[in-house]
């Protein structure tokens, strides 16, 4: 408040002050002056206080403001959350729905799955198995946390498979036999969780029974067709479809002087630094016998660098495999270089023969006849000494054969001697 308005204010209530003496009168004028003093310095007080609150409040006032943008971008990053929330809660259904659906079709598979499988613990504790676990080892659903050990599933301990698994985390293969003859492959592996910590081991069973009895006679029956091709004397090759030489015979190797090492695996056209690499045989094998099942008794002839020119019958015939495999080439290999040498000797022989035979004929026939006219001349002398009371010059024996009866020949002029 200024001094002109205090002095206003000071005479505006002596004005309304009822008159009194001077020292009343500045009395009151002393007390009114410390009033109005005092009023002063209330009212400074109070507007100090007032710029104070207006200073406090415009400080409230930013910082409300201030809270407020806090407020919405807080508001904004909550919505982003939520939103975020939203994709995650959607997701999270996802996986779970796909969770379900991968549970499902395990559960089917191991419920359709022929193969017995034992899920086991790190304690060897039965924690679950397929129903064909079940039915094989005779499993009932009570079993599921039983030891291992406690269930006689064939007279092997498997306990130490399972532990070595365990220490070396390195699957492991085993044949079992049980009493009923039945064979098992056990296969056991590290059981591994999604965070891939080792949490047990899982035993897998195939029943490999009718499989081993298949193989038994697979293996019976290539054994007996191996004897056979050893006990045959003639050279025997089997070539797989690209012609090369999966089984040779010991006749084989000894007739032709290679060995088995240089031998089986090779290209047959190759053998023996090409030895067999024939056209006839080339032909046989690549356009021939393609067309048909079996070829039997192809001649060939050829000078072979070790053993010389050899005269050989080839007999081809395809082996048809199992479905999916191609046929194989049984290729058995006749050697008839004697015998065709034999039957030239025999026909050399024989017309050698022949022409002796022809000559000799001719011989015969000339000397048959040189004979044949000396008779004649002797009888003529002996008909002129006889003509002469001569005896005969020169008899004839079978004129005497005839004569003593003994011979079954006479001549036409034994009447007239009687």
């Amino acid at each position: 408040m200024s001094q002109s308005d205090t002095h206003e204010f000071l005479i505006a209530a002596l004005g309304a002050a009822p008159a009194s003496p001077a020292a009343d009168t500045e009395e009151a004028i002393r007390h009114l002056e410390d009033e109005l003093r005092s009023a002063q310095e209330h009212a400074q007080a109070m507007f100090e206080e007032l710029e104070s609150s207006n200073e406090d409040l415009k400080s409230a006032n930013e910082e409300y403001q201030s809270t407020n943008e806090e407020l919405e971008t807080s508001k904004e990053e909550l919505q982003s959350f939520n939103e975020e929330m939203g994709t995650v809660n959607t997701e999270l259904n996802r996986k779970v729905a796909e969770r379900d659906h991968a549970n499902s079709d395990l559960e089917n598979l191991l419920n359709s799955t022929d193969l017995a499988t034992i899920f086991l613990d790190r304690d060897l504790r039965i924690r679950a198995f397929t129903p064909a676990a079940g039915s094989v080892f005779r499993l009932l659903a009570g079993d599921a946390g039983r030891p291992i050990t406690d269930l006689a599933f064939t007279s092997v301990d498997l306990v130490p498979d399972i532990r070595e698994v365990l220490g070396t985390l390195t699957a492991r293969l085993r044949q079992l036999d049980r009493a009923d003859g039945r064979r098992f492959q056990m296969r056991v592996l590290p059981y591994r969780t999604v965070r891939n910590v080792i949490d047990g081991v899982v035993l897998t069973f195939t029943d490999v029974t009718a499989l081993k009895e298949a193989s038994q006679q697979s293996e019976d029956a290539k054994t007996y067709a191996e004897n056979i091709i050893r006990t045959v004397r003639e050279p025997l090759l089997v070539l797989d479809a690209e012609l090369r030489v999966k089984t040779a015979n010991e006749t084989f190797y000894d007739v032709f002087r290679v060995s088995e090492g240089e031998t089986l695996g090779t290209l047959l056209y190759d053998l023996g630094g090409g030895q067999w690499d024939i056209p006839e045989l080339r032909r046989l094998l690549g356009q021939v016998l393609p067309q048909r099942e079996a070829l039997e008794n192809f001649e060939v002839n050829h000078t072979f660098p070790k053993i010389g020119s050899k005269t050989m019958l080839l007999n081809a015939r395809r082996i048809l495999q199992q479905e999916g495999k191609k046929p194989l080439i049984l290729l058995a290999i006749e050697d008839i270089t004697a015998r065709r040498q034999a039957e030239e000797a025999l026909r050399k022989s024989h017309a050698e023969l022949r022409a002796h035979v022809e000559e000799l004929d001719r011989f015969n026939r000339a000397a048959v006849g040189r004979e044949m006219r000396m008779i004649d001349l002797k009888k003529e002398v002996n008909e002129l000494c006889q003509r002469q009371g001569e005896a005969a010059r020169y008899p004839l024996e079978f004129e005497q054969d005839g004569a003593d009866g003994g011979g079954a020949l006479q001549t036409e002029e034994s009447p007239e001697r009687k």
